[in-house]
């Protein structure tokens, strides 16, 4: 099992971008290369590739055996973003004689997880290069620690009876004691003017060099094993970065298939996924048509490519909790340690069809591991995922999977450490079925 990658994985990608740099250390490890979309591309049979947008979000390829300009695509989706709170900019705001910052909601996250824990702050910040424009530094440090604190059960009695939390003025992150001025916007020449300027020094650079950043709230609390055989994993982002650990173990494991083996992570998924860098873009759309079109295909070929092609769209399943069965269907609700789960909506948030589900199937069984099905209850919504995007779009069969996964987006999730490991075999079947 890859316990030990998987938990790194985690612990070392707090934030998309994070994520993104994560993964092409291992791609890079592997011998794969970067690509620009900016320039043309000159690519060399069973050989890996990447090519980044907007630093979270990364499509990884390995061309075939042979170069070919009509080819088939074994397509791996997943996404980079998870639920959590974003800054609002580095404005520092002085409330009772605390320095707080305060947040937007991103994705869905349980608002409740989020308080009384010791958070930290991550992200990419934008910096003045000193040649007119400017460079990334990743930024996160698990030893600055901030709070969302609760108020307490003696004075707000509704707490454990469903109390609902305003993010605009219940849950700002406090930072650190202010001076016992009047409140207000920082001011105080011993206080910081800008959560940026505490950034820049632990960054080591001039705060004024700092152009713009894009800032999340993350639980430093680290991936452990949990229950008493220690076969449970427990950590933040298991959705969706336990799929994107899944598909780039497949993938740089596979070489010498006939067809173009694609691990496509996509940012934004929690939030719509329409954006330039999202599932529904054009990103993976036009690297697949570059690969035809360097092996000496055309438009014709491209299509035709597509037609016989597979996606893959791995995102998390809800296994069934014994404290809360009623809230399932309990004919279709997957258990842990017993597979991937294929995902299955009449209304079309799951791209699985009776074709693409058997497929998967299959592919299991070539792996020699289990599957399950997940069917949502008729009586309740359920999620999206990238599936229908990427499958309508580009008119490519898709099937949607995940492994089971207690807690969704909680700020701490738990998963099968047997179901991930089952995961990474049907994904090195699916790369090797052509």
């Amino acid at each position: 099992m890859a316990v030990e990658s998987l938990i790194n994985y985690l612990d070392q990608s707090p934030t998309a971008f994070h994520a993104v740099e994560e993964a092409v250390k291992s791609l890079a490890a592997a011998g794969f290369k970067a690509l620009d979309e900016t320039l043309k591309w000159s690519l060399e049979a069973d050989t890996g590739y990447y090519v980044i947008r907007n630093g979270s979000s990364l499509i990884a390829f390995r061309t075939g055996s042979e170069l070919k300009g009509e080819t088939a695509f074994r397509i791996v989706t997943a996404h980079t973003d998870s639920p959590s709170f974003r800054l609002k900019e580095g404005v520092i705001v002085k409330k009772n004689g605390m320095l707080t910052v305060g947040v937007e909601v991103l994705g869905g996250p349980i608002f409740s997880t989020w308080l009384d824990r010791d958070l930290g702050i991550a992200g990419r910040v934008l910096v003045k290069d000193g040649q007119g424009g400017t460079e990334t530094l990743l930024y996160h440090n698990d030893k600055r620690k901030v709070l969302i604190p609760n108020p307490p059960i003696h004075l707000n009695r509704s707490v454990n009876k469903g109390f609902e939390y305003n993010p605009q003025t219940h849950l700002s992150c406090i930072l650190q004691s202010g001076s016992p001025e009047e409140d207000g916007t920082a001011g105080n020449p011993e206080e910081p003017e800008s959560l940026y300027e505490l950034i820049a020094a632990d960054l080591n650079i001039d705060a004024q060099r700092i152009v713009d950043a894009d800032l999340i709230l993350y639980d430093t609390q680290k991936a452990a094993l949990s229950g008493w055989k220690g076969e449970f994993l427990c950590s933040g982002r298991i959705d969706n970065l336990a799929m994107c650990h899944a598909s780039l173990e497949a993938i740089t494991d596979v070489k010498g298939q006939s067809a173009v083996t694609v691990a496509a992570l996509f940012d934004n998924e929690e939030t719509g996924s329409l954006t330039p860098h999202g599932a529904d873009s054009s990103f993976l759309e036009l690297v697949l048509e570059r690969i035809v079109l360097a092996a000496g295909g055309n438009r014709e070929s491209f299509m035709q490519s597509c037609a016989s092609s597979f996606i893959v769209s791995a995102d998390a399943a809800h296994a069934i909790h014994p404290n809360f069965a009623d809230l399932y269907d309990e004919g279709f609700t997957p258990l842990m340690n017993r597979g991937p789960a294929v995902k299955k909506n009449a209304g079309w948030n799951y791209a699985s069809t009776g074709d693409t589900a058997a497929r998967y199937r299959l592919l299991c069984e070539k792996a020699g591991v289990p599957s399950q099905t997940y069917i949502n209850r008729s009586d309740r919504p359920t999620g999206k995922t990238l599936g229908p995007l990427a499958a309508a779009r580009l008119g490519i069969p898709a099937v949607d999977v995940g492994n089971p996964l207690w807690s969704m987006h909680s700020i701490r999730e738990t998963v099968s450490l047997e179901d991930h490991d089952s995961m990474i075999k049907s994904f090195m079947a699916h790369y090797k079925e052509f």
